[in-house]
C-alpha cells in the first residue's frame, strides 16, 4: 500500500508539472436549489421547473460564456470543475437525477427546524472555505443564491483575489451584490440559459449546446451556411437601426430601440447570441454610432446628437419634485429602487394595471409588454425598471392577475410602497413620518392617465 501511495504521488508531481497554462478559467460552481427553485417558482412554475429539470441546458450556457464581465485577462473561456448542488430531499428529491445526470455532486440538506430551515447556506460555506486550499486553484466562485447571508463569503473570496459571480433571483441586496465580482442578470440566466423568452418558445437547441450563435466583431462569410445566415441578419439589422437613429432628432433608448428591432427582426435575433440586447449592439459594426451607459442607456450618432449624460435625468427630477427626489436619491442608491419621477412611475403603474387586466400576468412576457407600453408614451423606463416592480409587488404577497381581479395602478402603487418601505428596513435606512409621505408621493398616481395604447 505504501508502494502505490508513493506512485500516485509521483504522478501528481509529474502531472504538475507537464500541465500546460490553462487558457481557461477555472470555476468552483454551489447552488442553493430551494433559494433559486422556490423563488422562481413565485414568478412562474414553468421556469422553475425549466431550471430544476434542464441543468445541462444553462450549464452549457454558463460554460459557453467567454466571461461574464471580461474581467480576466488570458482567460478565454470557462471550465466548471466543481458543481454541487444543496437541495432538500424531503421536497425536491423528485429533481435529484436530473443534476446527478449532469455530473453534479448533489448534497442533502435535510430541515432542521419546524419551519423548514436547512443547512445548504453552512454547508456551501465551509465547502467553498475548503476549497480555498485545494491543490487545484480555482479563479471563479459562483454561488446560485439570492441569500445575502452569503456577503461575509464573498468578501473572503475577494481576501484571496478570487473571482465571484452570483445568481440572485428577485430582489438582490446592494451589499451583496457589491460584494461579488458580477451579478447575473437574472433576466438574461432566464432567457438565454433557461431558453425561456416572455412566449415561452423554447430556443434553438444547438445555439445553446453548440453556442453556434456567437457573435464576432466586423461582417463576414457568404453562401447560405447558417454563419452567413446570421451575418446577414446582423448587417441588415445594422443598416436599419443606423436608419432610425439618422432619422431622430435625439439619442434614442436602448428600450426603444429594442422594442423597434424586435418588432421588425423578432427578438430571438438576439436572445439567441445569449448576450443581452446592450451587448449584441456592441457586437455589431454600426460605423460611428456609439452606445452611452447613462441610464437607461442611449444610442446615438456623435455628429448629429449630444452624449446623453446621467445628470440631465437627475436634474430634471429635482427642478420638477424638489422636495421628493433628495429622498429618492437616497432610495435608490441603498435598495437600488428605480430612480424615475412620480409621472413615470404613473405611466409604468397605468402599463402595468392595462396590460396585466388585457393579458393576464406572466413575468417575462410582461415586462416586454409593458415595456413597449411605456415606450409608446416616450418613458425613458428600461425593462430593467419594469422587471424591478413586477418583482416588489408579487414578493410581498400581492396576487397580480391572480383570482379575475382588476388591477388599477392605485393598488399596484400601495404594494409597492409597502414593499420600498421594506426595503428601507432591509437597509438600515429609517424613515419618519414626513420621509414615508415623501414616498407615497414619489410612487402613489397623482391624476388619472388616459389608456395606454398597445
Amino acid at each position: 500500500m505504501t508502494a502505490l501511495l508513493e506512485v500516485m504521488k509521483g504522478i501528481f508531481e509529474m502531472l504538475k508539472q507537464t500541465t500546460s497554462p490553462n487558457s481557461h478559467i477555472r470555476t468552483a460552481l454551489f447552488i442553493d436549489f430551494d433559494n433559486i427553485f422556490i423563488r422562481l417558482q413565485e414568478q412562474d412554475s414553468y421556469i422553475a421547473n425549466r431550471f430544476a429539470t434542464h441543468p445541462e441546458k444553462w450549464l452549457d450556457w454558463m460554460e459557453g460564456q467567454k466571461l461574464f464581465d471580461g474581467g480576466c485577462n488570458g482567460f478565454d473561456s470557462r471550465k466548471i470543475l466543481v458543481r454541487r448542488c444543496y437541495l432538500n430531499p424531503h421536497s425536491f428529491q423528485k429533481y435529484r437525477p436530473y443534476f446527478i445526470r449532469s455530473a453534479f455532486e448533489v448534497i442533502d440538506c435535510p430541515p432542521l427546524t419546524n419551519q423548514g430551515k436547512t443547512s445548504a447556506d453552512i454547508h456551501i460555506v465551509m465547502d467553498i472555505l475548503d476549497s480555498l486550499s485545494h491543490t487545484t486553484r480555482f479563479d471563479e466562485f459562483m454561488i446560485l443564491s439570492g441569500d445575502a447571508d452569503f456577503t461575509p463569503l464573498l468578501l473572503r473570496l475577494r481576501q484571496y483575489d478570487r473571482r465571484s459571480a452570483v445568481l440572485s433571483v428577485g430582489y438582490t441586496s446592494p451589499a451583496y451584490k457589491a460584494a461579488c465580482d458580477y451579478v447575473i442578470e437574472e433576466e438574461l440566466f432566464i432567457e438565454a440559459g433557461l431558453g425561456v423568452n416572455g412566449f415561452r418558445e423554447e430556443m434553438n437547441e444547438a445555439v445553446i449546446v453548440g453556442r453556434a450563435g456567437r457573435l464576432e466583431n466586423g461582417l463576414s462569410g457568404n453562401g447560405n451556411t447558417p454563419d452567413s445566415q446570421n451575418q446577414n441578419t446582423k448587417a441588415n439589422i445594422a443598416k436599419f437601426i443606423v436608419e432610425i437613429v439618422k432619422e431622430s432628432r435625439s439619442a434614442i433608448t436602448l428600450s426603444k430601440l429594442a422594442q423597434k428591432v424586435g418588432r421588425c427582426f423578432g427578438e430571438k435575433v438576439w436572445l439567441d447570441s445569449e448576450l443581452s440586447f446592450k451587448d449584441f449592439l456592441m457586437g455589431m459594426n454600426m460605423g460611428k454610432l456609439r452606445i452611452s451607459v447613462a441610464g437607461p442607456g442611449y444610442i446615438y450618432d456623435p455628429e448629429q446628437h449630444d452624449e446623453p449624460k446621467e445628470t440631465e435625468y437627475s436634474d430634471a427630477f429635482i427642478s420638477e419634485y424638489p422636495d421628493v427626489a433628495p429622498l429618492a436619491r437616497k432610495i435608490h442608491q441603498l435598495t437600488d429602487v428605480p430612480y424615475l419621477m412620480p409621472h413615470d412611475y404613473e405611466i409604468l403603474l397605468k402599463a402595468i394595471s392595462d396590460e396585466v387586466n388585457e393579458n393576464g400576468f406572466q413575468l417575462n412576457r410582461t415586462s416586454k409588454k409593458v415595456r413597449d407600453r411605456c415606450n409608446e408614451q416616450e418613458a425613458a423606463i428600461a425593462r430593467a425598471h419594469v422587471n424591478f416592480v413586477l418583482r416588489a409587488i408579487t414578493f410581498i404577497g400581492y396576487p397580480l392577475g391572480q383570482n379575475g381581479s382588476f388591477e388599477t395602478p392605485e393598488k399596484l402603487a400601495d404594494a409597492l410602497v409597502t414593499d420600498i418601505l421594506k426595503l428601507c428596513k432591509i437597509a438600515q435606512l429609517e424613515l419618519n413620518k414626513n420621509e414615508v409621505w415623501l414616498v407615497r408621493d414619489w410612487i402613489l398616481p397623482k391624476v388619472e392617465l388616459k389608456p395606454i395604447a398597445n
